[in-house]
C-alpha cells in the first residue's frame, strides 16, 4: 500500500492571530501551541473563524491512554476487524 503525507499548515496561535490569513474553503489551520484547528470558507479571516469541534488535545490524550488491540481477527457486532503489528488491515 502507497505512503500517503499529509502535513497541516500550522503555526503559533500568535502567529496566526497577527498574519490573521483567510484560509482557503476547507483548508485547516493548526495551531501548533494549542493543538487546535481552524477551518477556512474562502472569505472569513483567521481570527473570526471559529475553532472546531473537534478537540485535539482531547483525542490526542485518549489515544495515549488506549490499549492497543492485540493481533488478530476480532468481530464487533456484525463488522470484522484484523490487526498485525498494532494496524488494522481489514474490516468487513
Amino acid at each position: 500500500m502507497p505512503t500517503v503525507r499529509y502535513q497541516l499548515r500550522g503555526d503559533t496561535a500568535a502567529n496566526w492571530a497577527a498574519v490573521n490569513p483567510v484560509l482557503k474553503a476547507k483548508e485547516p489551520g493548526l495551531e501548533t501551541d494549542t493543538l487546535l484547528v481552524k477551518y477556512g470558507d474562502g472569505a472569513t479571516d483567521w481570527n473570526s473563524l471559529p475553532y472546531s469541534a473537534v478537540n485535539l488535545p482531547t483525542i490526542l490524550e485518549a489515544i495515549a491512554g488506549a490499549t492497543p488491540i492485540a493481533d488478530g481477527t476480532h468481530t464487533i457486532g456484525a463488522n470484522t476487524i484484523t490487526t498485525v503489528s498494532g494496524l488494522i488491515t481489514a474490516i468487513t
